[in-house]
C-alpha cells in the first residue's frame, strides 16, 4: 500500500471528472451538473483515501456518511443519461491510480467498491427499462396509456377473475366542432385533447382512472372492469358524453365537442383484448356513418360490414394493378360564350356485379378504401397523367381544345408536386394553361399556419403555367386568408350555398357578393350544384364565369362525354 498523496489524489481525481463532459455532452446543459460532479469528486477522494495509507491526523475529504455512494452514482446516470455512467467513473479512476503506481487500492476495499457499482447499476438499469417501457406505453400529450398500453391493460384485466366479472370497452372519438381543426396537428388541437383526457379521468371511477387510453389524434378508449352487469357500460358511457360534451375554451376559441362512442362488452360478445378493441371501433365507425350523436353497442352486423370493407379493398388493389380505375368528365358551361370549354375529370371505380351490370363506385368509398391502402400518391399522379392525355389525344383526334381541371387529395399537395406536373404536361405536350389543379380548402388546412410551404407549393404550379382553383370554397376554415395569400386563378362557391337559392333570397346575396369579392382578386368564379334551370338562371345575375352540375350535366365516361358536347354545342348553334 502507498503512502497517502492528497495533491496527487486531487489531480487524478480532477482528471475524471474533467474527462464526464466530453463522454457525456448533454450534461453540460443540465442546471445540476456542478452540483453532482462536485458530489462525484468527494466521493472519489474518500475512496482513494479509504484505501491509502494515510498519515495521521490526515482529515477525510468529505465523510463518507455525507456523501454515500448510491444516492451519487444515482444522480450521476440521470445527469448523464446513462445506468453505465457511475461504472465508467470508478472504473477509470482505479485505472489511473493503478496506472500511476502512486497508491493501490487495497482489493478488499476494490471488491467493496465494485459491488456497490454493479448493484448501483442493476438498480439504475432496471428503473430505466422500467420506466422506459412505461413510457413507450403512454401518450405523451395526456399521459394516458397509448394503444400498445390499452391492450396490455385489457389483456390482463381478461386474464384475472373474468368468469365473475363484467368488463366494458369504450372506444371514444371527439369530433372538436370547428371544420379543419382535426387536421392541424397544433397546440390548440393537443390542449384540447388534455382537456377531454382529464374529464375522462374525473368522470371514472377512481380504480379506473389507469384504465384510460388515447389511440389516435381525437380517439380515446376507456376500460371498465368489474361492472354488476354489461348495461351499466352503456350507463357509464352515456355519463361520459354528458361531461365530454361541456364547451371548451382554448386560446380564446370557443369549441364544442362533439363526441360519439362505440361500446363492446365482455363476456358477452368476447374475450380476446383484440376482438373487444376492434368491436369497439367497429360500433364507433357505425356511429359516425349514421350521425349517432350517441352511444352505440357492437352488433355482429358490423362485422360483416368489416368484412366487406376488406373485400373492396382487396378488389379495388386489384384493379389498380390492372389500371381499371376510370376517369368520367363533368362539363363547365361558360356562361360568357354559352360553350362547354371545361370539366373536371372525376375518378371512378367501375365493379361488375355477378349479374354482368356494372356498379359505379361512389367517389368517396373509392377514396376512402384507397387511403386504407395508402394509395393515394399513385391514384392522384394516375388521375393527372389520364387527364393529360385525354386533352392531347381530345385535340389531336377531334379537334377539340377541352381545358381539365383535376382535383388532388391533401396528401400530394408537396413539395415536389410542381415537378410531377411539369413533367406529365411536358411529356404529353399539353398547354399548361388547359390543366387546372384543384385544391379543397380542406388540403389547405393540411399546411396549419405555414403559409409559407403552401406558397412554395402553389407557386411552383403558377410558375409551370399551370391554372389553380381553391375549391369547396366556403367550408373549411380561414378561407380569406387563403384567397388574401396564395396565388389562385379561379373559385369554387360550394353547393351548399347554391341548393336553396331558389327559396331563400341570403343564398343569392351571398353568392353575388363572393362573386364580387373574386373578381376584386382577380379570381374566375365556378358555381357548382345547379341542379336544375331555374337555379342556372339566377346563377347567371351573379356574374358568375361558369357553373358545373347535373342541371348541365353529370358525371360521363368519355365518350359519353364527347358525345355529349357535340350534341350541345350542335343544339346551341342550332338555335343561334
Amino acid at each position: 500500500m502507498s503512502t497517502y498523496n492528497p495533491t496527487l489524489s486531487e489531480q487524478i481525481v480532477s482528471e475524471v471528472i474533467a474527462s464526464l463532459p466530453h463522454q457525456y455532452p448533454a450534461i453540460t446543459r443540465q442546471p445540476q451538473m456542478a452540483s453532482v460532479l462536485e458530489d462525484c469528486r468527494r466521493y472519489l477522494l474518500n475512496l482513494g483515501r479509504e484505501g491509502a495509507d494515510a498519515p495521521p491526523g490526515t482529515p477525510a475529504t468529505a465523510p463518507a456518511t455525507t456523501c454515500p455512494p448510491i444516492p451519487v452514482l444515482q444522480a450521476l446516470a440521470e445527469l448523464t443519461g446513462d445506468p453505465g455512467a457511475p461504472m465508467t467513473l470508478i472504473g477509470l479512476f482505479l485505472s489511473l491510480c493503478e496506472e500511476r503506481s502512486q497508491r493501490t487500492t487495497p482489493a478488499a476495499v476494490r471488491a467493496r467498491t465494485l459491488n456497490d457499482i454493479v448493484a448501483a447499476t442493476r438498480t439504475l438499469v432496471a428503473d430505466a427499462r422500467t420506466r422506459a417501457e412505461d413510457a413507450s406505453r403512454r401518450d405523451r400529450s395526456t399521459g394516458l396509456l397509448n394503444r400498445d398500453g390499452i391492450f396490455e391493460r385489457l389483456t390482463t384485466l381478461l386474464a384475472t377473475g373474468m368468469s365473475e366479472q363484467r368488463l366494458g370497452v369504450l372506444c371514444i372519438e371527439i369530433r372538436p366542432g370547428i371544420e379543419g381543426l382535426t387536421r392541424l396537428g397544433n397546440p390548440v388541437l393537443e390542449t384540447l385533447m388534455r382537456e377531454m383526457a382529464g374529464r375522462l379521468r374525473g368522470n371514472v371511477r377512481k380504480r379506473d382512472a389507469d384504465n384510460l387510453g388515447r389511440s389516435g389524434p381525437l380517439q380515446f378508449f376507456a376500460l371498465l372492469p368489474g361492472l354488476p352487469a354489461e348495461p351499466v357500460a352503456n350507463i357509464a358511457a352515456h355519463n361520459l358524453l354528458e361531461a365530454l360534451k361541456l364547451p371548451v375554451t382554448v386560446d380564446q376559441l370557443l369549441i364544442q365537442p362533439n363526441p360519439v362512442i362505440g361500446l363492446s362488452t365482455a363476456p358477452s360478445l368476447g374475450r380476446s383484448a383484440q376482438v373487444l378493441l376492434d368491436q369497439a371501433e367497429l360500433a364507433l365507425e357505425e356511429a359516425k356513418r349514421i350521425h349517432a350523436d350517441d352511444t352505440l353497442v357492437f352488433e355482429p352486423r358490423l362485422a360483416q360490414t368489416a368484412v366487406e370493407q376488406a373485400e373492396m379493398v382487396a378488389a379495388l388493389a386489384a384493379d389498380i394493378h390492372d389500371n381499371e380505375l376510370k376517369l368520367y368528365f363533368q362539363p363547365q358551361l361558360n356562361l360568357r360564350t354559352g360553350r362547354i370549354e371545361s370539366a373536371e375529370a372525376l375518378l371512378r371505380w367501375e365493379v361488375v356485379r355477378p349479374d354482368g351490370t356494372v356498379e359505379v363506385r361512389r367517389p368517396d368509398i373509392t377514396l376512402m378504401t384507397t387511403a386504407l391502402m395508402g394509395q393515394l400518391d399513385h391514384l392522384s399522379e394516375m388521375l393527372l397523367r389520364q387527364a393529360a392525355m385525354r386533352m392531347n389525344s381530345w385535340q389531336k383526334e377531334a379537334g377539340l381544345t377541352m381545358g381539365l381541371a383535376v382535383n388532388l387529395p391533401a396528401n400530394l399537395l408537396k413539395e415536389d408536386l410542381p415537378q410531377i406536373v411539369r413533367g406529365i404536361v411536358g411529356t404529353l405536350d399539353v398547354p399548361p394553361s388547359q390543366l387546372t389543379v384543384e385544391i379543397t380548402e380542406g388540403s389547405m388546412i393540411r399546411f396549419g399556419d405555414d403559409m409559407a410551404a403552401a406558397q412554395s407549393v402553389l407557386q411552383g404550379l403558377r410558375d409551370a403555367g399551370i391554372k389553380l382553383a381553391i375549391d369547396d370554397f366556403g367550408t373549411g376554415y380561414g378561407s380569406l386568408v387563403w384567397l388574401r395569400n396564395l396565388p389562385f386563378d379561379e373559385l369554387k362557391i360550394d353547393q351548399m350555398f347554391v341548393r336553396e337559392m331558389r327559396s331563400r333570397p341570403k343564398d343569392i346575396l351571398f353568392v353575388k357578393n363572393l362573386v364580387n369579392l373574386a373578381h376584386d382578386l382577380h379570381l374566375e368564379v365556378v358555381v357548382e350544384g345547379v341542379e336544375d334551370r331555374e337555379t342556372w338562371e339566377l346563377i347567371q345575375t351573379t356574374g358568375a364565369a361558369k357553373i358545373q352540375g347535373y342541371a348541365l350535366g353529370k358525371p360521363m365516361p368519355e365518350a359519353q362525354f364527347l358525345a355529349f358536347v357535340q350534341d350541345f354545342h350542335a343544339r346551341q348553334e342550332g338555335r343561334a
